[in-house]
């Protein structure tokens, strides 16, 4: 349904149309970004009556206005025409699961990664090292060399799998710089969380489910299935987590 509001007289009209959220199309999307051919986010402007009231009113409008001398035009909406293409139905529903794949991927190297480093302080075994002689610098760089050549191996890996089949017109390069970046995103996330756990068993079990429960924040920004436009704040706030920041 509808209502309105408006006023104004001698030339000069305004008034608002007022319908059901669900009825049209959200105005917080401009365009539609991933519309395969033909976009149809538009027609509920016809299919709501949306236009059909908004061509009453300006009707009533002009033939006040000029006291029926003049004929509104008759108003249609014709769609750009689009050019051939290919629709696979399996990228409709691949796209939210490449970050799954991704996030999967990973979830046993930081497990590992998380357990020994807690292992590790549980039987201080860094304080033996640097008591050996040992140098901080040493035992640190050590540390990371390890623990990334597991994370960016699983990278370059799934940048092979998930580029040559999903983005085929991207940039291989950049594709690869993406998984690799994110796999040291996810390193990083996991050396934070470290001091969060004084069991390594605990540390091994409950790390990698929050690492896969921060990835579920990204159905806060979904709007009809779709990644929505604006909230630019929340957005950079959820993306200092690796999992969302890779989603989004």
């Amino acid at each position: 349904g509808g209502g309105g509001d408006g006023g104004g007289g001698g030339g000069n009209w305004s008034y608002t149309l007022r319908f059901n959220a669900s009825n049209v199309p959200s105005t917080r999307r401009l365009f539609d970004r991933f519309a395969t051919g033909r976009s149809r986010r538009f027609e509920p402007y016809y299919s709501s009556g949306f236009l059909s009231l908004q061509h009453a009113l300006n009707d009533a409008i002009l033939a006040r206005e000029t006291g029926g001398a003049l004929r509104p035009p008759s108003a249609y909406g014709v769609p750009f025409p689009v050019p051939a293409y290919q629709h696979s139905v399996f990228f409709d529903f691949a796209g939210n699961l490449i970050g799954i794949l991704a996030i999967f991927s990973l979830l046993v190297p930081l497990s590992s990664l998380l357990r020994s480093v807690v292992l590790e302080r549980e039987q201080r075994l860094k304080e033996q090292l640097l008591i050996m002689g040992t140098a901080p610098p040493a035992y640190y760089t050590s540390l990371l060399a390890t623990s990334a050549a597991a994370f960016l191996l699983i990278s370059a890996v799934c940048a092979a799998e998930i580029g040559l089949s999903c983005y085929t017109h991207s940039d291989g390069g950049l594709v690869l710089l993406l998984f690799l970046l994110f796999g040291l995103a996810t390193l990083a996330f996991t050396l934070a969380m470290a001091p969060l756990f004084s069991n390594a068993r605990l540390a091994a079990l409950v790390g990698p489910l929050l690492y896969f429960l921060s990835s579920q924040l990204y159905s806060f920004f979904l709007e009809g299935g779709e990644l929505s436009d604006g909230q630019v704040g929340a957005k950079a706030l959820a993306s200092l987590l690796p999992a969302m920041a890779f989603y989004l």
